[in-house]
């Protein structure tokens, strides 16, 4: 199966390892993605001693549960050439913990754009910031992606920051709320991402007067059903993975809907596929 499905760990932060892997497993997730530099109580951060992180990989891997993504904090907008220059580096240990872990992809953002600096120009360097990282992750074959997520949100501007980096080991964090809440269609958003996404954010959404507020899959305005067809068009071959920070309900509510619904949801594309 090219499909994946996975959770962060936004929305069980006082979970051990363990308890996460065997929840996961227990809903039928095939991997989790480990979200760094918040206090998680899963403890894999990459200062973490390399005998912890072992113990750690062994859980998962005991389990056939994957690390399906490290998620930093790390972004580029910097105006400061030595400031982006210290937040690569702090990347690149990130890029060394998903290697520790077994794991492919880390998430980074761009940022938000500096006072005084165009969008164009913010592309550029922050261009040059990623292709470093590609080169330095691409001999432990981990990638690092680009969310679509603050100034990025929209796919068009996070993919012509990707092109800008021509590097193989460089792609998109397709988030699939992001691009449609700021303006794009869902057809649009994949378009621009088809080629160059890796990973993928889900969570469904609906409107409150002027909010978007989450609400269980199925009840509000993103249609995973058409993000699960048109990956399935591209044999994508990685995770969708459910991104709830502090929702209203208990961890295990949460992922049990979101699993059964997504498994439900690929069954229907697949026999619709083979049809």
């Amino acid at each position: 199966m090219a499909i994946k499905f996975s959770f962060m760990t936004w929305v069980c932060p006082d979970w051990t390892v363990r308890r996460i892997v065997e929840t996961a497993k227990r809903y039928g997730y095939h991997g989790v993605e480990i979200r760094t530099e918040v206090g998680h109580a899963h403890g894999i951060e990459p200062e973490t001693d390399r005998n912890a992180l072992m113990e750690a990989k062994k859980i998962f891997d005991d389990n056939g549960i994957e690390v399906s993504a490290i998620a930093s904090s790390c972004f580029f907008s910097q105006a400061d050439p030595d400031e982006r220059k210290k937040m690569v580096e702090r990347a690149k240990l990130h890029m060394e913990l998903a290697s520790t872990l077994g794991c492919k992809n880390v998430r980074v953002f761009g940022g938000a754009i500096p006072a005084g600096v165009s969008m164009d120009e913010a592309k550029k360097y922050i261009a040059d910031s990623l292709r470093e990282l590609g080169e330095f992750a691409q001999p432990m074959d981990v990638y690092v992606l680009l969310e679509t997520h603050d100034a990025f949100s929209r796919s068009k501007d996070a993919v012509d920051v990707i092109k800008l980096t021509s590097h193989s080991h460089v792609g998109i964090l397709w988030d699939v709320q992001h691009p449609y809440t700021h303006g794009e269609t869902l057809e649009e958003a994949f378009e621009n991402v088809s080629q160059h996404v890796r990973h993928c954010h889900i969570h469904d959404v609906k409107r409150e007067g002027s909010e978007w507020k989450l609400c269980l899959l199925g009840e509000g305005e993103i249609s995973h059903e058409f993000v699960i067809k048109k990956l399935l068009e591209i044999d994508f071959d990685g995770h969708l993975s459910g991104e709830f920070i502090n929702p209203q309900w208990e961890a295990e509510f949460i992922l049990k809907q979101y699993a059964e619904t997504l498994h439900r949801y690929l069954e229907q594309a697949m026999e619709r596929k083979g049809a």
